[in-house]
């Protein structure tokens, strides 16, 4: 008697129609993992580290942000403690630089399309937010460009590299850092 209340319940079409939509519903919510065409045409890939330094080897940092448009550069000096370069006499939050070197010794990417042409359809350009590594080999430009809700993370780019990739939203929170959250509280 069970067996022949199931059958009934598939042979009923208007069940089916439901079952057919709902699967559609399912296959275009979940199969839209990227926005564009371009994206598309990349391919969604794993995590990939794209940044891999040492704290130590990391002597300054620094974002320009993307609420106020100011560039904050750390340093540290003779004693570890941190300053900001252009106006040392400002009390920082001390942590504040340390969280940064960590957040940004290993940037990780959760997908990248390569030979982009046009970063601004990203919100990413030369005179947006930015974050700024310096070691004794070489120095870093990550410009952070919009958010990508579908995948929790936002549009970035190495300067002078035609790639983009999906950042951790981390960076985006890094650059909407204003001085005012950054001083200490006298």
């Amino acid at each position: 008697m069970n067996k022949e209340k199931f059958v009934n319940f598939f042979e009923d079409k208007g069940y089916i129609i439901v079952l057919a939509v709902l699967a559609l519903i399912m296959f275009v919510v979940t199969g839209r993992f990227l926005e564009t065409e371009e994206e598309s045409e990349s391919g969604f890939t794993m995590e990939e580290t794209i940044m891999g330094l040492e704290s130590e080897d990391i002597l300054s940092i620094g974002f320009r942000s993307s609420e106020d448009g100011e560039l904050y550069l750390f340093a540290q000096d003779s004693e570890g403690s941190w300053y900001l370069a252009y106006a040392p006499d400002v009390e920082i939050v001390q942590e504040a630089p340390q969280y940064f070197i960590e957040l940004c010794k290993n940037i990780t990417s959760y997908y990248k399309t390569e030979g982009v042409e046009d970063f601004s359809k990203y919100d990413i350009s030369d005179d947006g937010a930015y974050i700024f590594i310096v070691t004794a080999d070489e120095t870093y430009q990550l410009f952070i460009g919009g958010e990508n809700s579908t995948l929790n993370c936002y549009y970035a780019r190495f300067a002078g590299e035609d790639t983009l990739y999906g950042v951790s939203a981390d960076y985006g929170e890094m650059v909407a850092y204003t001085l005012d959250e950054l001083i200490t509280d006298e």
